[in-house]
């Protein structure tokens, strides 16, 4: 049997990390909503946006820093007309009389959104000592396109490569209603895969 390179053991215990928190999900709110990792893939900057289908579509985004002995982002990407149903199922609220997203709800989809990235921080803490936490998010109302643009530019050479962990938010359907992207910097990415280097030897 071929031996797990050091990179595909970062990725498995990513993969770990998000089926425990689907679980959580779905324990808490029932099988209305779920997560799912979609990808890992190293790429340029400028790839990032061929990820995430249709740009010019309405949306809330919500930004985070990740910052400490590693660092990178997390942006979470909600299509407007899929936010409120988001909203309405972490909430438990009833949907029959409501139209439009509140403030509370956008708290609602501001810690969904926390909940993912840390729940990834907090396996990367337990097994590789990683120390690591989240800036207080922001969150935006613009065309999908619009956000991406804004943030990515401030990733610097659109050459420049990051790991990028795509977690896409699904319906009971199964249809794609969102996207969690996590995006680490090589030298975070590098600094992990040597601690578990270190680790087997």
């Amino acid at each position: 049997m071929r031996k797990k390179s050091d990179t595909e053991k970062l990725h498995d215990l990513i993969r770990d990390s998000v089926r425990d928190l689907n679980r959580q999900i779905s324990e808490k709110i029932g099988n209305g909503i779920g997560i799912d990792l979609n990808s890992i893939s190293v790429m340029p900057v400028g790839k990032i946006t061929k990820k995430l289908g249709d740009l010019d579509v309405p949306t809330v985004g919500i930004y985070t820093r990740i910052l400490g002995n590693i660092e990178g982002i997390c942006l979470l990407l909600i299509p407007v007309r899929s936010s409120l149903f988001v909203a309405n199922m972490v909430s438990g609220r009833n949907t029959s009389h409501v139209e439009m997203l509140t403030t509370e709800d956008l708290v609602t989809l501001e810690e969904l959104g926390e909940s993912i990235v840390k729940s990834i921080l907090h396996t990367l803490s337990t097994y590789l000592g990683v120390n690591a936490y989240v800036s207080k998010p922001a969150t935006v109302f613009d065309l999908k396109r619009n956000i991406l643009n804004f943030i990515l530019i401030g990733l610097g050479n659109y050459k420049n490569l990051r790991m990028v962990i795509d977690i896409v938010l699904k319906g009971k359907n199964k249809e794609i209603i969102g996207h969690s992207m996590i995006i680490l910097d090589s030298l975070s990415v590098c600094k992990m895969v040597d601690i578990i280097s270190r680790q087997d030897n």
